[in-house]
Formats: C-alpha cells, structure tokens, sequence
C-alpha cells in the first residue's frame, strides 16, 4: 500500500474469533485510514474488560450527515473520490459484519480537531 501506519500500542489480548475474518476486516479499518486519512495509527488494549482495537487518522472525518450511512454496501462518502480512489464502498460494511458475526461492536467517531476514530470492541476472554 505504501501507506503510513504506526503501531503505538499492541497489548496481548485474547477473544474468540475467526483469525483470517477478524484480518481482514482490521486490515479494511486500516486501508480506510490509510487512503482517505492520511495514514493509520493502530492499538491494541484492554479496557473495562473488553479487547479493544483502535485505528486512528488525522484525515478530514465523516460529515455528520453521512455518518448514519457508512456501513451501508457501496457507500462512498465523496462520491467524486470513485476515479482517483479505488475501492467498491464495501470495507466498512464488510468490517462490519465480520465483527458483528464473533460479537463485537465496530464504532466509528471523528476526532477533534481532525480524523476519524475506528474502534472494534469483543469481550475479552480470561482464562
């Protein structure tokens, strides 16, 4: 991809999932940040019990009014970006249903003063 993406925190956490599923949809959050935000910025942690992966950019955000539509199948959220961005407008909704599938939750959030926050959330599992 050739696309800047910094690991700034990768704890060890353990859930149940499909590991190629949970791949790609994580490898989607990652090339959405990379093409439309400038570069990706990815943790891994826990909190309040839940494994959380956090993909981060410093790109422009969603605006408000598409954000109820970004995970619906061939969304784009600038449609004149088809020509000189590739893709379909299928990553999130697919990250979506992959997630959703083994129990987590994908939220996506835009950042102030700039940049969108993409986050997966599954229930931890302790042994």
């Amino acid at each position: 991809m050739k696309a800047s993406v910094t690991i700034l925190k990768m704890d060890a956490v353990t859930i149940s999932s499909a590991p190629l599923a949970l791949t790609r949809a994580v490898r989607n959050l990652v090339i959405n940040a990379a093409t439309h935000g400038g570069g990706a910025f990815v943790t891994v942690g826990l909190k309040d019990r839940a494994a959380l992966i956090t993909v981060d950019d410093e790109g422009p955000g969603i605006p408000e009014q598409s954000m109820s539509r970004v995970f619906e199948p061939f969304f784009r959220v600038d449609p004149a970006r088809r020509k000189s961005v590739p893709g379909a407008g299928l990553g999130l909704a697919i990250a979506k249903e992959i997630v959703e599938r083994h129990g987590g939750k994908l939220t996506l959030q835009n950042r102030s003063p700039k940049g969108l926050r993409q986050e997966i959330m599954f229930p931890a599992c302790f042994a």
